[in-house]
């Protein structure tokens, strides 16, 4: 590639350029690429950061919804019919669905059928002083992707168990298609999924958050678990590929144009002392170089100007001497070569008024400038 300007055409001038752009973009290459490789770590531990927050906050969100869910339970169980437990569904059709009541040992003593039996085939060879688990999930051929939740609450006076089955559009409400649980998948102790649809097990290899069901529920735990993806990362609000480019643009255009800024002041005087030089050198010794600065070229131009002028005054010395030895050699013209040393006289002491007085044949003669000569005295 070949920059040809107004005063990047040299070849002094481009090795310039160049220098000072591969001295610029050298160590700005080697900054991004030592820094932008910190930044992507930054950024990724920030994103795994924030993606486990999240998986967390949706997870403890969960819990407290099946919480509420066995409160609503046990407020329905105080009031309730303990042989109609269906009665009056309506006061908590939001959290729960299907009720019912089972003695001690599971037996159904009114309600949903199905839920007695999933409750008496988790009892069944359990120690009879061991508190049960109050959450069950089993799957069914409506479950799909999601599992079947089922609560229990003690009966106040001993009777058994209030059992229901949790409403799922209310547990799993952050877990719907544009949800903020879209793509975290809830499983069991062993690998038994909870809540987990295809699209969230593909993403479920990122962070994970274990849920600590058996202080309050006396069950397995679950574990929520989500994609860490990169993403597109940011600072602040800003996206950083973006600002990055941008910022790469305007540094780049910053140094172009110190480089080009420095090279003109650096070769604008070079020109001129160039130019100057070739005048020099073709006899031309009125040859200056104007440039009016305070650093080393402006010292070299005064010096460059000192040099051409006392060349100047010996070249002009030797073509004087030159014209006498000639006009010596030559016929012997004592006006023209008194006007000849006038003359040199005249350049050596500019404005001075010079005479030559000279005594021939016929007395004393006086010359001027111009060799005309008046006598001023007689032999």
């Amino acid at each position: 590639m070949r920059i040809q300007g107004t005063f990047l055409r040299s070849a002094v001038a481009r090795r310039i350029f160049w220098a000072l752009l591969a001295a610029a973009l050298l160590p700005l290459a080697l900054f991004a690429a030592l820094g932008g490789q910190g930044l992507a770590e930054h950024l990724q531990a920030r994103e795994h950061r924030q993606q486990l927050d999240r998986v967390k906050d949706v997870a403890m969100r969960v819990y407290e919804r099946i919480g509420a869910a066995r409160a609503v339970l046990a407020a329905h169980a105080a009031w309730g019919d303990w042989q109609a437990p269906q009665a009056r569904a309506e006061t908590s059709r939001d959290w729960l669905l299907g009720k019912a009541t089972v003695g001690p040992r599971g037996i159904l003593i009114a309600g949903d059928a199905e839920l007695a039996r999933i409750w008496q085939q988790a009892t069944v060879g359990s120690a009879p002083s061991r508190e049960p688990p109050v959450l069950r999930w089993w799957h069914d051929e409506r479950s799909d992707h999601t599992a079947r939740l089922l609560v229990a609450v003690a009966d106040g006076q001993g009777r058994g168990w209030w059992l229901a089955e949790l409403n799922p559009d209310q547990v799993w409400s952050d877990f719907t298609d544009n949800g903020v649980a879209s793509g975290v998948c809830v499983r069991a102790d062993r690998g038994v999924p909870i809540r987990c649809t295809p699209q969230a097990e593909q993403q479920a290899g990122g962070v994970a958050w274990p849920l600590f069901l058996g202080g309050a529920f006396g069950s397995a735990d679950w574990r929520f678990s989500g994609a860490a993806g990169m993403g597109d990362a940011v600072f602040g609000s800003w996206a950083i590929g973006p600002m990055a480019w941008k910022g790469l643009a305007a540094t780049m255009l910053l140094i172009v144009t110190l480089a080009l800024v420095l090279v003109r002041r650096t070769m604008d005087p070079l020109d001129a002392l160039a130019a100057s030089t070739r005048r020099l050198a073709e006899r031309d010794w009125s040859a200056r170089v104007a440039v009016d600065r305070h650093d080393e070229f402006g010292a070299l131009a005064a010096s460059f100007n000192t040099m051409a002028e006392r060349i100047g005054r010996q070249m002009q010395a030797l073509e004087v001497q030159s014209a006498i030895d000639r006009t010596i050699l030559g016929a012997i013209d004592v006006p023209g070569m008194l006007s000849l040393v006038i003359e040199r006289i005249r350049s050596l002491v500019p404005g001075a008024r010079v005479v030559a007085l000279a005594m021939g044949d016929k007395g004393w003669r006086l010359h001027g400038s111009a060799g005309a000569s008046t006598e001023v005295l007689s032999a």
